[in-house]
């Protein structure tokens, strides 16, 4: 590899170079097949000099002491975490400083795969200190307002219907296979809203990330970052209620310890193989028995499903629900989808029709991903 087209300036009089790989996300480090070493927490002490130094001196003989160092000590000796606090917290009042502890202890922030929820609600705390709008404008540009597209989905047990989520939002959907003729039959709700036992968890906010309906009836499961949990969704009433859970993804399914599934699922769907289910994360997929927790496979997405090669799904699928008919699902991907025949336990599978852009196909979710998006996409083929 040439080193100057990519960033790295290599000259003739510099031998034996090496290059420095830095991910939060270790098995982007096995993938490469390099030696890692692992960057320890700062211990105590440690922490709170970085801390002091970033907030300045002035309450060593005030009363503000105490909150700080319970402040430094949610920070967990996490760097990222101790600078972005003392620096949105120098010069602010009692109250400000209460106030940001209160938050952080009361976090549940987990959506990000491989950031401590602790970097990342310190990081929301240096953004909402942000005194100037158009500042807070750069950042929302590029990290806040992404484009909102489906991120999850589950079948429901009512004939052609599912569960659409956005973020902390979903909706149920007619989806018509085959047609045009979709509706939305309700929403889109504050995931809180529709489902008000799920208030204060992760699945309520940041959102649920991954679903897949089970094939006991009303059921589902729901993943949130690395928390998952069986949930009855009492269809067309606000009665959903979790009936195991929420715990870790590992603590619900051990066979996924030491796997890249054991920090999160991208997306899922049940097979037409009773108490089977096929998981999504980066471009591998799992097959599982979940009434009787065992793992049956893990490959590549192109393995398991050889028509899968070279489309946008070969690399992961966002979000994917089983259809009512039988071994098909939908895949979706950014603002594009495929129906797909899965063919359970062989490869004879197949993409209905082609990969094809959502909206055309879909239309009842122009209004709602427009107004999402401030319509700032374009969503026409």
């Amino acid at each position: 590899m040439s080193g100057c087209p990519t960033g790295i300036p290599i000259t003739d009089g510099n031998k034996n170079c090496k290059v420095v790989l830095t991910s939060r996300n270790r098995d982007v480090l096995k993938n490469m097949d390099v030696k890692d070493f692992k960057i320890d927490i700062l211990p105590e002490e440690e922490s709170w000099a970085l801390f002091k130094k970033k907030v300045g001196n002035y309450f060593d003989a005030h009363e503000l002491r105490e909150i700080a160092w319970a402040i430094c000590k949610e920070c967990q000796g996490l760097p990222a975490a101790i600078i972005a606090l003392g620096v949105a917290l120098r010069g602010k009042d009692m109250d400000a400083w209460q106030d940001e502890l209160d938050k952080l202890k009361n976090s549940t922030l987990n959506k990000i795969e491989g950031i401590n929820p602790k970097v990342f609600a310190s990081l929301k705390c240096s953004y909402d200190r942000l005194n100037s709008e158009d500042a807070k404008s750069c950042i929302n540009g590029n990290l806040v307002n992404l484009p909102c597209y489906i991120n999850a989905a589950f079948r429901s047990s009512c004939t052609n219907e599912a569960y659409l989520f956005m973020k902390d939002e979903y909706l149920r959907y007619d989806y018509s296979p085959g047609s045009t003729n979709d509706k939305v039959l309700n929403g889109p709700l504050r995931i809180s809203e529709g489902y008000p036992s799920l208030k204060n968890t992760a699945f309520a906010e940041p959102g649920i990330d991954c679903a897949f309906g089970s094939h006991h009836e009303d059921e589902a499961f729901i993943f949130s970052g690395n928390l998952c949990a069986r949930f009855n969704y009492a269809p067309g009433t606000t009665d959903g209620k979790i009936i195991q859970g929420p715990m870790t993804i590992i603590e619900m399914f051990p066979f996924f310890k030491g796997t890249v599934f054991e920090s999160g699922v991208d997306s899922a769907f049940e097979s037409t193989v009773i108490d089977e289910a096929y998981l999504f994360k980066g471009n591998q997929q799992a097959l599982i028995n979940y009434n009787d927790p065992h793992l049956i496979a893990i490959r590549y997405i192109t393995e398991g499903f050889v028509s899968l090669k070279d489309t946008i799904f070969e690399t992961g699928i966002e979000a994917a629900f089983a259809s009512h008919r039988p071994n098909e699902a939908y895949l979706f991907k950014g603002d594009s989808y495929a129906r797909f025949n899965f063919a359970p336990h062989t490869t004879h599978d197949y993409v209905i029709g082609d990969v094809r852009k959502i909206l055309p196909y879909w239309p009842p979710l122009y209004g709602i991903w427009r107004s999402k998006n401030k319509g700032s996409l374009d969503f026409h083929e």
